[in-house]
C-alpha cells in the first residue's frame, strides 16, 4: 500500500509527500526495533529474576542439608581433640568420655556434604551466566562453583588410605549393635554427645600401640582437613544467601552463622 501511494507521489513529482512517506517507514521501522527491544530486556529481566528466585531454593535446601553434617562435625572435631588430649606424654586422663570414644570411631568418616548449585550449573553450561546482572552475587557463584571441584577432590584425597579405626583395631575399640544404623548414631551423638554402654575405649592399649596412635593423629588431621572445607562452604552459601535475600528484599531474621 505505501509503495503504491509512493509511487504515485512520484509520478506526480509530489516530494513532499514522497519524503513523508518514506519518514513514516523510518519512524515505523524504528518504533518496532525499539518495541522490539523493550520486550527482549522486560523477558530477560523476567528470566533473571526467576533465576535469582531458583537460586534461593537452591541455596535454603542447601543450608538445611548440610547443617546437620556440620553440626556433627563441630561435635566431632571438638570431642576428637579432647581425645588427643589424652596421648600427650604428660596427660593425667584415665578415661576417654563416650564422645571421645566415639570420635575415634568417627575419624575415618567423611559424609558427602557438598552442595552443587544447578542453576548455576545450568547457566554455565549454556553460556548464560551474564544473564545474572548482579557483578557481586555472579562473583560469588562462580567462586562456589570452582571451589565445590577442589572441595569434592579433597575429599577424595581424605578417604583414600584412611585408617578405619574399628577394623584395625577391634581389640581396642568395641562397638554396640546400634551403630549398624547411622542416622541414629549421628542424631545420638549431635544432641548429647553420649553413647554410654554402646561404645569402649581400651585406653591402656591405645595408650601402647604406636601404630594405633600414628593412625588416630593421621585420621585426625583428616578430619581437621575436612572440617575446614566444611566450614568454607558454610560461608560461601551464607554469603550467597545473604545476597539473595539483598537481591529479593527477602527477610528470614536473624541467621545463624558458623
Amino acid at each position: 500500500m505505501i509503495l503504491r501511494r509512493v509511487i504515485k507521489h512520484f509520478h506526480n513529482q509530489e516530494w513532499t509527500a514522497i519524503f513523508l512517506d518514506f519518514l513514516i517507514v523510518v519512524v515505523g521501522v524504528f518504533v518496532g526495533l525499539q518495541v522490539q527491544n523493550w520486550n527482549d530486556s522486560r523477558q530477560e529481566v523476567v528470566q533473571e529474576q526467576k533465576y535469582y528466585h531458583r537460586l534461593h531454593t537452591e541455596i535454603v535446601k542447601g543450608l538445611d542439608e548440610t547443617r546437620a553434617a556440620f553440626t556433627f562435625q563441630q561435635v566431632q572435631r571438638q570431642n576428637l581433640n579432647g581425645a588427643l588430649e589424652a596421648f600427650r606424654e604428660a596427660s593425667e586422663i584415665r578415661h576417654l568420655s563416650d564422645g571421645q570414644c566415639a570420635s575415634i570411631y568417627f575419624s575415618h568418616i567423611y559424609e558427602d556434604a557438598f552442595i552443587p548449585l544447578p542453576t548455576v550449573t545450568e547457566l554455565l553450561a549454556s553460556g548464560q551466566l551474564s544473564i545474572l546482572k548482579k557483578d557481586d552475587l555472579r562473583a560469588l557463584l562462580i567462586a562456589h562453583f570452582l571451589a565445590l571441584k577442589g572441595w569434592e577432590d579433597g575429599v577424595d584425597g581424605l578417604q583414600a588410605d584412611r585408617a578405619v579405626m574399628t577394623s584395625r583395631y577391634a581389640d581396642l575399640i568395641r562397638l554396640g549393635v546400634e551403630f549398624s544404623n547411622w542416622s541414629f548414631v549421628q542424631q545420638t551423638f549431635i544432641d548429647n554427645g553420649s553413647m554410654r554402654g554402646k561404645i569402649h575405649c581400651n585406653l591402656a592399649g591405645m595408650r601402647a600401640n604406636n601404630r594405633f596412635k600414628n593412625d588416630l593423629f593421621d585420621n585426625s588431621s583428616r578430619q581437621e582437613s575436612y572440617f575446614e572445607s566444611l566450614k568454607l562452604q558454610q560461608e560461601a552459601l551464607h554469603s550467597i544467601h545473604a545476597k539473595l535475600d539483598d537481591v529479593l528484599r527477602i527477610s528470614h531474621g536473624k541467621e545463624v552463622k558458623p
